[in-house]
């Protein structure tokens, strides 16, 4: 909900701007010209406040808009600057990331700054950790004891099968953040599926057909998501 008042807010702000414009109270346009990449910082920052322990997506989108706008102020080479400052980003990002994990199975999976994709593979742990950046990754997890993960995708795809997966237990959970990318998890049809998080210019989607199991049958996947400029579809 806070997220939708921040970016309803600076949506109307925007459209004040261009109006006046319009009725010839000053060039709101030649100032948008400039200052349009704060559009990125705004993101960035909300992302950042509403889930400070997974820093890498609101980063990467506010260091984005930074550069964009000295760009505009000051003639700086955008991809001059750009490469030295997502290195230090991305190495800011996986030095804060695992700051709330506690000891644990976590094995961990990661694809980074690799073009293409990478071949499916067969994953039989409890607890993933899928990390993919500039890159694709796919894996089909087999385990009986799933209980849960996270997945990172930073401007790259990432496809997780659960359908030859069970839980260790009636109840799993898995943290999504997807930022310029797209994440697609297909989970068995007897699982009911709670989608929670809300996208900033981008989508989230349950797209599961629901067969209810029955008695001790009955399993429940959370997702809670981040996306921002990316997509989250989950199905059968």
């Amino acid at each position: 909900m806070q997220q939708r008042i921040w970016i309803g807010a600076f949506l109307i702000l925007i459209g004040f701007g261009f109006l006046a414009e319009n009725l010839g109270m000053f060039a709101f346009s030649d100032i948008f010209d400039i200052w349009w990449p704060i559009i990125f910082v705004v993101v960035g920052v909300i992302q950042i406040v509403n889930r400070p322990n997974k820093l890498m997506g609101g980063l990467v989108l506010v260091g984005l808009g930074g550069l964009l706008i000295a760009n505009h102020l000051t003639g700086t080479d955008f991809w001059s600057t750009a490469l030295p400052l997502a290195l230090i980003l991305f190495g800011i990002g996986f030095l804060l990331r695992d700051k709330d994990r506690g000891p644990g199975a976590h094995i961990k999976r990661s694809f980074n700054i690799k073009m293409g994709s990478g071949a499916s593979t067969d994953v039989n742990d409890e607890l993933i950790d899928v990390s993919a950046v500039f890159s694709g990754s796919e894996h089909r997890v087999v385990t009986n004891k799933f209980r849960g993960g996270r997945i990172n995708c930073l401007f790259g795809g990432v496809e997780i099968d659960l359908r030859s997966a069970d839980m260790a237990s009636t109840e799993a959970s898995l943290d999504v953040d997807c930022t310029f990318g797209g994440v697609e998890i297909k989970v068995p049809q007897a699982w009911q599926v709670n989608l929670r998080g809300t996208p900033i210019f981008g989508g989230i989607s349950n797209d599961t057909i629901l067969h209810p199991a029955v008695g001790d049958n009955i399993r429940t996947l959370t997702v809670r998501s981040s996306v921002a400029f990316g997509g989250v579809e989950i199905k059968n």
